[in-house]
């Protein structure tokens, strides 16, 4: 049965599943039918829950989704790749919006 990923949080959320995909949550905002292969052993939507900034459920459930546990070996490229859209998730970080100047010389 798919899983529905609810932004609980006051601010945006930045959910990457593991084939790659990053989705934005806005606060409130809620994704539908998402498959169980692309949260399953996902090191970083796992801390968004655990953390409270997500709610994952069963379609049609009111209550959160038990995530089944996965090998810890298997985990380790994923969580690496979820973890960078951490800073912009949580307003650390990343770009305000304005250009940034470099130091680099140019001819």
């Amino acid at each position: 049965m798919p899983l529905t990923i609810t932004n609980e949080s006051d601010a945006s959320v930045l959910v990457r599943f593991n084939s790659g995909t990053t989705h934005r949550l806005a606060p409130g905002e809620t994704l539908k039918e998402v498959e169980h292969a692309q949260v399953k052993g996902n090191a970083r939507i796992r801390s968004l829950a655990d953390r409270r900034l997500i709610r994952m459920a069963e379609a049609g459930e009111a209550e959160p989704a038990e995530e089944e546990e996965q090998d810890e070996g298997t985990g380790g490229a994923e969580a690496e790749a979820g973890e960078a859209p951490s800073a912009a998730a949580e307003g650390g970080g990343g770009r305000s919006g304005s250009p940034r100047k470099s130091s680099r010389r140019t001819r």
